[in-house]
Protein backbone atom coordinates (compact mmCIF):
# COMPACT_ATOMS: atom_id res chain seq x y z
CA UNK A 1 0.00 0.00 0.00
CA UNK A 2 2.81 2.63 0.56
CA UNK A 3 4.83 1.49 -2.20
CA UNK A 4 1.75 1.89 -4.47
CA UNK A 5 0.92 5.41 -3.27
CA UNK A 6 4.46 6.57 -3.53
CA UNK A 7 5.14 9.38 -4.73
CA UNK A 8 1.57 10.85 -3.18
CA UNK A 9 2.23 9.69 0.04
CA UNK A 10 4.94 11.74 0.52
CA UNK A 11 3.23 14.59 1.75
CA UNK A 12 6.88 16.52 2.78
CA UNK A 13 10.11 15.87 3.46
CA UNK A 14 10.84 15.25 6.97
CA UNK A 15 11.12 11.64 8.86
CA UNK A 16 8.14 12.56 10.83
CA UNK A 17 5.49 12.53 8.15
CA UNK A 18 7.03 12.46 4.87
CA UNK A 19 9.17 11.21 2.44
CA UNK A 20 12.36 10.49 4.19
CA UNK A 21 10.38 8.91 6.64
CA UNK A 22 9.13 5.81 4.38
CA UNK A 23 12.04 5.61 3.39
CA UNK A 24 13.56 4.88 6.37
CA UNK A 25 10.57 2.38 7.11
CA UNK A 26 11.40 0.10 3.53
CA UNK A 27 15.33 0.73 4.86
CA UNK A 28 14.08 -1.40 7.98
CA UNK A 29 12.27 -4.01 6.07
CA UNK A 30 15.46 -4.54 3.61
CA UNK A 31 17.25 -4.72 6.87
CA UNK A 32 15.18 -6.99 7.96
CA UNK A 33 14.09 -9.00 5.05
CA UNK A 34 16.72 -12.25 5.29
CA UNK A 35 14.89 -12.63 9.16
CA UNK A 36 11.38 -12.89 7.65
CA UNK A 37 11.41 -15.63 5.34
CA UNK A 38 8.48 -15.66 3.17
CA UNK A 39 6.60 -12.92 4.61
CA UNK A 40 7.98 -10.47 2.34
CA UNK A 41 7.40 -10.96 -1.69
CA UNK A 42 10.33 -8.25 -2.73
CA UNK A 43 13.96 -8.47 -2.48
CA UNK A 44 16.02 -6.51 -0.49
CA UNK A 45 17.41 -4.68 -3.69
CA UNK A 46 13.90 -3.73 -4.77
CA UNK A 47 12.90 -2.53 -1.33
CA UNK A 48 16.24 -0.01 -1.43
CA UNK A 49 15.09 1.39 -4.96
CA UNK A 50 12.06 1.90 -3.53
CA UNK A 51 13.64 4.02 -0.52
CA UNK A 52 15.53 6.13 -3.12
CA UNK A 53 12.39 7.06 -5.05
CA UNK A 54 11.07 7.85 -1.66
CA UNK A 55 14.13 10.19 -1.04
CA UNK A 56 13.79 12.02 -4.21
CA UNK A 57 10.32 12.77 -3.69
CA UNK A 58 11.50 14.87 -0.65
CA UNK A 59 14.70 16.71 -1.26
CA UNK A 60 17.07 17.87 1.74
CA UNK A 61 14.86 18.79 4.18
CA UNK A 62 14.00 21.69 6.06
CA UNK A 63 16.41 23.97 6.32
CA UNK A 64 14.96 26.26 9.04
CA UNK A 65 15.14 23.07 10.91
CA UNK A 66 18.56 21.73 10.33
CA UNK A 67 19.45 19.87 13.02
CA UNK A 68 15.85 18.08 13.75
CA UNK A 69 16.39 14.46 13.39
CA UNK A 70 12.59 14.06 12.82
CA UNK A 71 11.73 17.07 10.92
CA UNK A 72 15.24 18.71 9.44
CA UNK A 73 18.07 18.09 7.04
CA UNK A 74 19.59 16.11 9.63
CA UNK A 75 17.29 13.11 9.37
CA UNK A 76 17.29 13.20 6.01
CA UNK A 77 20.86 13.29 5.84
CA UNK A 78 20.80 10.18 8.47
CA UNK A 79 18.18 8.31 6.38
CA UNK A 80 20.47 9.50 2.98
CA UNK A 81 23.17 7.31 4.29
CA UNK A 82 21.55 4.72 5.62
CA UNK A 83 20.58 3.70 2.48
CA UNK A 84 24.00 4.13 1.07
CA UNK A 85 25.24 1.97 3.45
CA UNK A 86 22.54 -0.73 2.77
CA UNK A 87 23.45 -0.40 -0.87
CA UNK A 88 27.60 -1.28 -0.46
CA UNK A 89 28.19 2.32 -1.35
CA UNK A 90 30.35 3.04 1.59
CA UNK A 91 32.23 5.99 0.32
CA UNK A 92 28.54 7.96 -0.44
CA UNK A 93 27.62 6.97 3.45
CA UNK A 94 30.78 7.66 4.83
CA UNK A 95 30.16 11.45 3.08
CA UNK A 96 26.89 12.06 4.58
CA UNK A 97 27.78 11.22 7.67
CA UNK A 98 30.72 13.69 7.58
CA UNK A 99 27.87 16.21 6.24
CA UNK A 100 25.62 15.18 9.24
CA UNK A 101 28.65 16.25 11.63
CA UNK A 102 28.50 19.60 9.86
CA UNK A 103 25.68 20.86 11.53
CA UNK A 104 26.96 19.97 15.00
CA UNK A 105 27.68 23.73 15.32
CA UNK A 106 24.01 24.65 14.74
CA UNK A 107 22.73 21.79 17.45
CA UNK A 108 25.08 23.52 19.79
CA UNK A 109 23.26 26.95 19.43
CA UNK A 110 19.56 25.10 19.04
CA UNK A 111 17.23 26.46 22.02
CA UNK A 112 16.14 23.35 21.92
CA UNK A 113 16.75 19.53 24.16
CA UNK A 114 14.31 17.88 23.13
CA UNK A 115 14.25 14.63 20.82
CA UNK A 116 11.68 15.48 17.63
CA UNK A 117 13.24 19.28 17.33
CA UNK A 118 16.24 19.63 19.16
CA UNK A 119 19.76 18.26 20.21
CA UNK A 120 18.09 14.17 21.92
CA UNK A 121 17.37 14.17 18.58
CA UNK A 122 20.30 15.41 16.31
CA UNK A 123 21.88 13.04 19.36
CA UNK A 124 20.70 9.79 18.36
CA UNK A 125 21.53 10.33 14.59
CA UNK A 126 25.03 11.03 15.80
CA UNK A 127 24.82 7.47 17.79
CA UNK A 128 23.34 5.87 14.41
CA UNK A 129 25.93 6.92 12.31
CA UNK A 130 28.60 5.98 14.74
CA UNK A 131 28.54 2.62 13.77
CA UNK A 132 28.44 2.82 10.04
CA UNK A 133 31.32 5.62 9.91
CA UNK A 134 34.55 4.92 10.21
CA UNK A 135 35.49 8.13 11.75
CA UNK A 136 34.65 7.45 15.28
CA UNK A 137 36.63 9.81 16.96
CA UNK A 138 34.95 12.36 15.11
CA UNK A 139 31.57 10.82 16.05
CA UNK A 140 32.77 10.38 19.80
CA UNK A 141 33.46 14.27 19.83
CA UNK A 142 30.18 15.34 18.75
CA UNK A 143 28.63 13.10 21.01
CA UNK A 144 30.82 14.77 24.17
CA UNK A 145 29.37 18.06 23.23
CA UNK A 146 26.13 17.26 22.56
CA UNK A 147 25.59 15.53 25.42
CA UNK A 148 27.49 18.30 27.82
CA UNK A 149 25.19 20.81 26.44
CA UNK A 150 22.33 19.09 27.13
CA UNK A 151 23.23 18.18 30.73
CA UNK A 152 24.44 22.06 31.40
CA UNK A 153 21.33 23.65 29.52
CA UNK A 154 19.06 21.14 31.96
CA UNK A 155 21.22 21.98 35.07
CA UNK A 156 20.09 26.09 33.97
CA UNK A 157 16.79 24.93 33.11
CA UNK A 158 16.42 23.36 36.90
CA UNK A 159 17.87 26.07 38.43
CA UNK A 160 15.26 28.60 37.21
CA UNK A 161 12.46 26.79 37.55
CA UNK A 162 13.06 25.21 40.69
CA UNK A 163 12.42 21.74 40.75
CA UNK A 164 13.80 19.07 42.80
CA UNK A 165 15.15 17.15 39.39
CA UNK A 166 18.16 18.19 38.09
CA UNK A 167 17.65 18.14 35.00
CA UNK A 168 14.38 19.76 33.29
CA UNK A 169 13.89 20.99 30.14
CA UNK A 170 10.68 23.35 28.68
CA UNK A 171 9.17 23.00 25.19
CA UNK A 172 7.51 26.24 23.93
CA UNK A 173 7.17 27.36 27.47
CA UNK A 174 5.83 24.00 28.91
CA UNK A 175 7.50 21.25 30.92
CA UNK A 176 7.15 18.05 29.34
CA UNK A 177 7.92 14.11 30.46
CA UNK A 178 7.34 12.48 27.79
CA UNK A 179 9.59 11.02 24.87
CA UNK A 180 9.31 13.23 22.11
CA UNK A 181 8.97 16.66 23.99
CA UNK A 182 10.17 15.96 27.99
CA UNK A 183 12.56 14.77 30.57
CA UNK A 184 11.96 10.62 29.66
CA UNK A 185 13.00 11.19 25.62
CA UNK A 186 16.00 13.46 26.81
CA UNK A 187 17.44 11.24 29.69
CA UNK A 188 16.83 7.94 27.48
CA UNK A 189 19.06 9.45 24.67
CA UNK A 190 21.64 10.78 27.86
CA UNK A 191 21.39 7.03 29.17
CA UNK A 192 22.45 5.61 25.56
CA UNK A 193 25.75 8.14 24.88
CA UNK A 194 26.89 7.58 27.97
CA UNK A 195 27.09 3.86 26.85
CA UNK A 196 29.47 5.60 24.60
CA UNK A 197 31.64 7.55 26.30
CA UNK A 198 32.02 5.64 29.84
CA UNK A 199 35.73 4.67 28.65
CA UNK A 200 36.46 7.94 27.60
CA UNK A 201 35.99 10.42 30.50
CA UNK A 202 35.05 10.79 33.83
CA UNK A 203 31.08 10.27 34.06
CA UNK A 204 30.47 10.48 37.76
CA UNK A 205 29.00 13.77 37.83
CA UNK A 206 26.58 12.70 34.64
CA UNK A 207 25.67 9.36 36.61
CA UNK A 208 24.51 11.42 39.87
CA UNK A 209 22.61 13.61 37.58
CA UNK A 210 21.03 10.68 35.34
CA UNK A 211 20.07 8.89 38.05
CA UNK A 212 18.48 11.74 40.29
CA UNK A 213 16.69 12.32 36.91
CA UNK A 214 15.33 8.96 36.61
CA UNK A 215 14.36 8.75 40.78
CA UNK A 216 12.23 12.36 39.90
CA UNK A 217 10.53 10.40 36.95
CA UNK A 218 9.44 7.31 39.37
CA UNK A 219 8.30 9.80 41.68
CA UNK A 220 5.99 11.44 38.98
CA UNK A 221 4.54 8.07 38.20
CA UNK A 222 1.02 7.37 38.53
CA UNK A 223 -0.43 4.81 40.85
CA UNK A 224 -1.74 2.83 37.15
CA UNK A 225 2.06 2.47 36.26
CA UNK A 226 1.72 5.42 33.61
CA UNK A 227 2.67 8.72 33.37
CA UNK A 228 0.56 11.48 32.00
CA UNK A 229 -1.03 10.17 28.65
CA UNK A 230 -0.80 6.81 27.47
CA UNK A 231 1.40 6.91 24.14
CA UNK A 232 5.04 6.30 23.08
CA UNK A 233 5.57 10.25 23.02
CA UNK A 234 3.95 10.99 26.46
CA UNK A 235 3.47 8.17 28.57
CA UNK A 236 4.39 4.69 30.07
CA UNK A 237 5.75 3.47 26.55
CA UNK A 238 8.24 5.97 26.64
CA UNK A 239 9.24 5.06 30.11
CA UNK A 240 10.70 1.28 29.03
CA UNK A 241 12.32 2.29 26.82
CA UNK A 242 14.26 4.67 29.36
CA UNK A 243 14.40 2.18 31.56
CA UNK A 244 15.92 -0.62 29.98
CA UNK A 245 18.63 2.33 28.48
CA UNK A 246 19.66 2.75 32.11
CA UNK A 247 20.40 -0.52 33.38
CA UNK A 248 22.37 -0.85 30.70
CA UNK A 249 24.39 2.27 31.05
CA UNK A 250 24.55 1.51 35.08
CA UNK A 251 25.53 -2.04 35.21
CA UNK A 252 26.92 -1.61 38.76
CA UNK A 253 24.59 0.69 40.07
CA UNK A 254 22.55 -0.11 43.20
CA UNK A 255 19.77 0.17 41.86
CA UNK A 256 19.57 0.41 38.03
CA UNK A 257 22.54 -1.59 37.84
CA UNK A 258 20.30 -4.52 39.30
CA UNK A 259 17.87 -5.84 36.67
CA UNK A 260 15.66 -6.92 39.51
CA UNK A 261 14.79 -4.18 41.31
CA UNK A 262 14.45 -2.01 37.62
CA UNK A 263 12.35 -4.73 36.80
CA UNK A 264 9.69 -3.60 39.05
CA UNK A 265 9.47 -0.18 37.12
CA UNK A 266 9.93 -1.47 33.25
CA UNK A 267 7.56 -4.44 34.63
CA UNK A 268 4.57 -1.50 36.03
CA UNK A 269 4.91 0.55 32.94
CA UNK A 270 5.04 -2.57 30.32
CA UNK A 271 1.63 -3.79 31.87
CA UNK A 272 0.26 -0.37 32.27
CA UNK A 273 0.65 -0.37 28.45
CA UNK A 274 -0.89 -4.27 28.32
CA UNK A 275 -3.73 -2.63 29.90
CA UNK A 276 -4.59 0.34 27.71
CA UNK A 277 -2.21 0.73 25.02
CA UNK A 278 -4.94 0.35 22.50
CA UNK A 279 -5.96 3.82 23.11
CA UNK A 280 -9.47 3.05 24.49
CA UNK A 281 -11.58 6.09 24.74
CA UNK A 282 -13.85 4.62 27.44
CA UNK A 283 -16.84 6.68 26.79
CA UNK A 284 -16.95 6.71 23.44
CA UNK A 285 -15.31 3.13 22.50
CA UNK A 286 -13.15 4.58 20.03
CA UNK A 287 -10.97 1.91 20.15
CA UNK A 288 -7.04 2.58 18.95
CA UNK A 289 -8.64 6.22 17.53
CA UNK A 290 -4.75 7.09 16.84
CA UNK A 291 -4.54 4.62 14.32
CA UNK A 292 -1.47 2.33 13.75
CA UNK A 293 1.07 4.59 14.20
CA UNK A 294 4.60 5.13 16.44
CA UNK A 295 4.18 8.42 18.03
CA UNK A 296 0.66 7.93 19.16
CA UNK A 297 -0.70 4.75 17.57
CA UNK A 298 -0.57 0.81 18.48
CA UNK A 299 2.69 0.14 16.72
CA UNK A 300 4.27 3.30 18.97
CA UNK A 301 2.87 0.89 22.08
CA UNK A 302 3.53 -2.72 20.87
CA UNK A 303 7.50 -1.65 20.39
CA UNK A 304 7.35 -1.58 24.16
CA UNK A 305 6.99 -5.49 24.38
CA UNK A 306 9.59 -5.90 21.62
CA UNK A 307 11.89 -4.48 24.04
CA UNK A 308 11.05 -5.87 26.99
CA UNK A 309 10.97 -9.55 25.46
CA UNK A 310 14.62 -8.44 23.72
CA UNK A 311 15.90 -7.33 26.90
CA UNK A 312 14.44 -9.10 29.94
CA UNK A 313 16.48 -12.68 31.07
CA UNK A 314 13.28 -14.31 32.38
CA UNK A 315 12.20 -16.81 29.90
CA UNK A 316 9.33 -17.10 31.24
CA UNK A 317 8.48 -13.47 30.90
CA UNK A 318 9.88 -13.33 27.28
CA UNK A 319 7.11 -15.28 25.71
CA UNK A 320 4.64 -13.40 27.61
CA UNK A 321 5.59 -9.89 26.14
CA UNK A 322 6.37 -11.33 22.85
CA UNK A 323 2.60 -12.86 23.10
CA UNK A 324 1.63 -9.10 24.08
CA UNK A 325 3.14 -7.89 20.73
CA UNK A 326 1.56 -10.69 18.72
CA UNK A 327 -1.45 -9.68 19.91
CA UNK A 328 -0.90 -5.82 19.47
CA UNK A 329 -0.02 -6.69 15.49
CA UNK A 330 -3.23 -8.67 15.53
CA UNK A 331 -5.50 -5.96 16.72
CA UNK A 332 -4.07 -3.92 13.91
CA UNK A 333 -4.86 -6.66 11.59
CA UNK A 334 -8.16 -7.52 12.42
CA UNK A 335 -9.12 -3.47 12.62
CA UNK A 336 -7.50 -2.75 9.24
CA UNK A 337 -9.79 -5.55 7.78
CA UNK A 338 -12.94 -4.63 9.40
CA UNK A 339 -12.09 -0.70 8.93
CA UNK A 340 -9.59 0.29 6.38
CA UNK A 341 -10.76 3.78 7.44
CA UNK A 342 -8.88 3.40 10.81
CA UNK A 343 -5.66 2.44 9.18
CA UNK A 344 -5.69 5.84 7.19
CA UNK A 345 -7.28 7.69 10.09
CA UNK A 346 -3.85 10.16 10.67
CA UNK A 347 -3.46 13.13 8.94
CA UNK A 348 -0.58 11.66 7.14
CA UNK A 349 -1.65 8.22 7.28
CA UNK A 350 1.77 6.34 5.50
CA UNK A 351 3.79 8.24 7.14
CA UNK A 352 6.58 6.63 9.41
CA UNK A 353 5.36 8.28 13.19
CA UNK A 354 1.53 8.75 12.26
CA UNK A 355 0.78 6.37 9.63
CA UNK A 356 1.38 2.59 8.11
CA UNK A 357 5.05 3.51 8.13
CA UNK A 358 6.25 2.63 11.69
CA UNK A 359 3.75 -0.01 11.51
CA UNK A 360 5.83 -1.84 8.39
CA UNK A 361 8.97 -1.25 10.87
CA UNK A 362 7.10 -2.84 14.45
CA UNK A 363 5.44 -5.94 11.73
CA UNK A 364 8.83 -6.28 10.42
CA UNK A 365 10.71 -6.55 13.65
CA UNK A 366 8.26 -8.62 14.86
CA UNK A 367 8.14 -11.34 11.98
CA UNK A 368 11.81 -11.28 12.62
CA UNK A 369 11.67 -12.08 16.34
CA UNK A 370 9.50 -15.13 15.40
CA UNK A 371 11.08 -16.30 12.51
CA UNK A 372 14.14 -16.32 14.91
CA UNK A 373 12.05 -18.71 16.74
CA UNK A 374 11.99 -21.42 14.28
CA UNK A 375 14.48 -21.36 12.01
CA UNK A 376 18.30 -22.25 12.81
CA UNK A 377 20.51 -19.93 10.50
CA UNK A 378 22.84 -17.70 11.98
CA UNK A 379 21.15 -14.33 10.18
CA UNK A 380 17.65 -15.20 12.18
CA UNK A 381 18.81 -15.86 15.31
CA UNK A 382 20.73 -12.28 15.97
CA UNK A 383 17.25 -10.29 14.63
CA UNK A 384 17.11 -8.18 17.41
CA UNK A 385 14.34 -5.18 17.26
CA UNK A 386 14.84 -1.32 18.50
CA UNK A 387 12.45 1.33 18.46
CA UNK A 388 13.25 3.89 14.68
CA UNK A 389 15.41 6.75 15.60
CA UNK A 390 14.85 5.99 19.13
CA UNK A 391 16.67 3.35 20.50
CA UNK A 392 19.95 2.90 18.60
CA UNK A 393 20.53 -0.53 17.39
CA UNK A 394 21.58 -2.74 19.55
CA UNK A 395 22.48 -5.34 17.01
Amino acid sequence: MIISSLPRSATDASVYTGGAGIAYALIRVAASSACMGGAISMDEKSLLGHAQTAMKTCGGGDKRAAPSLLCGVAGNMLVHALIEERAGRARESEHLAAEYLKILDEALRNDSDEWLYGRAGYLQGLLTLRKLSSRQQDFDAAIRQVSARMVESGRQYASRCGTRCPLMYQWYGEEYLGAAHGLIGIVHQLLMAREVLKDQMNLEGWEEVLVKSLDYIIACRFDSGNYPALHFCHGAPGAVFMFLAAFRAFPSHERYGRFALVYRDVCQAGDCVWEYGLLKKVPTRQIGREGPGLCHGVAGNGYCFLALYRDDPDTEKKGEWLHRAVEFAEFMREEGERNERWLLKPDNPYSLFEGLGGAVCFLADLVGVLQSQIETSSDLDHHVPSFPLFETPLS
